[in-house]
């Protein structure tokens, strides 16, 4: 009776196309230090989910990381569970990329792509920030003594940089407004060695076929915001 009841849910389940599966495997930072990669995954005939996230090893921001995938997940779970379909399956995927400033902290850099309808689907790049001493967050003034300055010369050096990188792409009006001193163009903020990497969102600064759009900047050209040099192992 036993084998009966475990192939009949085993078919069940099948039957309905459900597979919902969390995979680990080896992966490795960009300092050659070795990290698990984790992901959520779920298949349906109405839902495609695929989220990685990384095991750092360190659990505080191991946490956080997960527990934010996972809430990714359940949102667009509970906001796609009802509605009808209009053309294939809805897709979600978010994928992460590593960088260091120095061993002092750490950026995981998530790409999210979702498909729900329409013309095309969405793209967001988020950055999480960390602290690898104290395993906090780090944000904008945690990386510029000079907030206030950061932003004026990250606004000046962005719009030049990008006038010259999207060429006829580029518009002026877009341009100005996605790269003013203001807090929420600055918000996804990687840490790389000597410098950091802002990411712009699709449509911020260049239209959505120009996709998103990023510029590095060295530590010499934020020199005048006073970047907190122990982030860089600076002394």
């Amino acid at each position: 009776m036993r084998y009966i009841n475990y192939y009949y849910y085993y078919y069940y389940f099948l039957f309905f196309f459900i597979i919902i599966t969390q995979t680990i495997c080896f992966a490795h930072n960009t300092d050659g230090s070795s990290i698990l990669d984790h992901s959520i995954t779920i298949t349906t005939k109405e839902m495609q989910v695929s989220v990685h996230y990384p095991e750092i090893h360190s659990s505080k921001i191991d946490q956080d990381i997960k527990g934010w995938a996972q809430q990714l997940v359940e949102n667009f779970k509970t906001t796609n569970s009802e509605k009808e379909l209009a053309i294939g399956p809805y897709e979600l995927r978010a994928d992460y990329s590593i960088t260091k400033p120095s061993d002092k902290a750490i950026s995981i850099i998530y790409t999210i792509t979702d498909f729900t309808g329409g013309a095309h689907g969405n793209l967001e790049i988020s950055v999480f920030n960390y602290d690898l001493t104290t395993e906090q967050p780090l944000d904008l003034i945690d990386i510029f003594d000079d907030v206030n300055s950061a932003l004026k010369i990250m606004s000046e050096y962005s719009y030049k940089s990008l006038s010259e990188t999207l060429g006829n792409m580029s518009d002026k009006e877009i341009l100005s407004v996605g790269t003013a001193p203001d807090l929420d163009n600055y918000n996804s903020i990687a840490l790389i060695p000597n410098g950091i990497r802002i990411f712009f969102q699709p449509y911020q600064v260049a239209p959505w076929s120009a996709g998103p759009q990023q510029v590095d900047m060295t530590l010499e050209e934020l020199s005048k915001a006073n970047p907190t040099k122990k982030i860089w192992n600076l002394s």
